[in-house]
Order: structure tokens, then C-alpha cells, then sequence
């Protein structure tokens, strides 16, 4: 009852129906006491104001398909068998490192049991002092020297079953005291699905001293 009236309009609406929703003619969302409306500047003609809101929930519904995609995609393509690297029991002197104990964490993380693993390690420039097996570490099959990549120490395991986890370590003494941060190589391992599909894993880098 106010032909010439001025002002604004306001229809109440919340953070995600704000997000998926669109207005004709055109609108602001404004929050006011924790609450969000969407507002309109009006000049009414013949008394009347013909205003829209169009929610669409399509883009929200793509978007919740494509995580699950991901998700299901991870979970399918990821590696079965995870090497996860680190160091324990640094020994300095002088402020160098004299010793230091590696430790491989190597776990089936699938729900079928693995074949012929074969974990491979390189310590370059390091003299190997010992081996551990106190944590249940099992002894390197071979221990080989290489010339530029130091010692490759080489671990075999017939099998491992679903969710089981082995660990593996080793200590070495550097040929003289190191000063600074050392960087160990990537460790690898080589395994046999289920499938009988060879398919290798990498292990993390290790930072140890500084």
C-alpha cells in the first residue's frame, strides 16, 4: 500500500543455500545478528516487486562424486606396501657424528598377503660398524660395496600378510666424525602382488645430525 516506496527487502537464507543460490534482479547477502538474508535495493513501480531466488545443487553434488572418485582412486591405485625411514641412537662426539642406527618400517598395508620383497639400502660413504637385532631387525643377505654409492645392503622376506609390518636396522660409523646435517638415500623395495604384477616402493628421506 506504499507505491512509491524505497528501501530494502530482505529474504532470510543460510551460508550454503547463500552459496548455491542466485537471484533476479540481482542481490547482496548481508549478515546480521549471526544470521545471513539476501537483500535487495527496491523502488517499487504499480506496487509491485517480482523478485526470484534459484538454488542450484549441482555443482555441490559434482563436487561430492569427484572426492569420492579421488577417494576410491587413492585407495585403488596407492602402493599395497609402504618403507617409511628412520634414524635412532645418534652418537655425537665433539659435536660430530660417530654413530647413528637406521630403522625401515616395512608394511603391508592391503588385505592380501605379498611375495618376494626385497628391500634395498645404500649407505654412501658410511663404514658399516654393525647390524641390529634388537628390535627385531633381521640381518642384511648381502652386503655388497660399490664404488660410488657406498655400501647397498640388500634384505630378502619370502612373505608378508595383510597388515603385517617388519622392521629392519643397522648402525654404521661414519670414516671420520661428521659435522653438519647428513642425508641418507632413499631406500626401495621390490615386491609380488597378489596378482603377480612387480611393483617397487620408496621410502622417505632421512635428515639426521646438523
Amino acid at each position: 500500500n506504499n507505491p512509491d516506496f524505497e528501501g530494502a527487502f530482505r529474504v532470510e537464507t543460510t551460508l550454503l543455500s547463500s552459496i548455491f543460490s542466485s537471484a533476479n534482479p540481482k542481490a547482496e547477502i548481508v549478515k546480521e545478528d549471526d544470521k545471513r538474508y539476501i537483500v535487495w535495493d527496491v523502488k517499487l513501480e504499480n506496487n509491485i516487486l517480482q523478485a526470484s531466488i534459484n538454488k542450484n545443487f549441482v555443482p555441490l553434488v559434482v563436487v561430492i562424486v569427484l572426492l569420492i572418485a579421488v577417494i576410491i582412486s587413492y585407495f585403488v591405485l596407492r602402493s599395497p606396501l609402504t618403507i617409511r625411514k628412520e634414524h635412532s641412537n645418534l652418537v655425537k662426539k665433539d659435536d660430530g657424528l660417530s654413530e647413528m642406527t637406521v630403522v625401515l618400517h616395512i608394511k603391508n598395508r592391503s588385505q592380501s598377503k605379498l611375495r618376494d620383497i626385497e628391500i634395498t639400502e645404500s649407505v654412501p660413504g658410511l663404514v658399516v660398524a654393525e647390524r641390529e637385532v634388537s628390535i627385531g631387525s633381521l640381518q642384511p643377505h648381502k652386503i655388497l660395496r660399490h664404488k660410488k654409492k657406498g655400501y647397498i645392503l640388500k634384505w630378502n622376506l619370502e612373505s608378508l600378510d595383510a597388515s603385517e609390518e617388519r622392521v629392519l636396522s643397522y648402525s654404521f660409523k661414519p670414516r671420520v666424525d661428521i659435522f653438519g646435517e647428513i642425508r641418507l638415500p632413499i631406500a626401495s623395495v621390490m615386491y609380488s602382488t597378489a596378482k603377480h604384477q612387480t611393483k617397487t616402493s620408496y621410502s622417505n628421506r632421512v635428515f639426521a645430525g646438523g
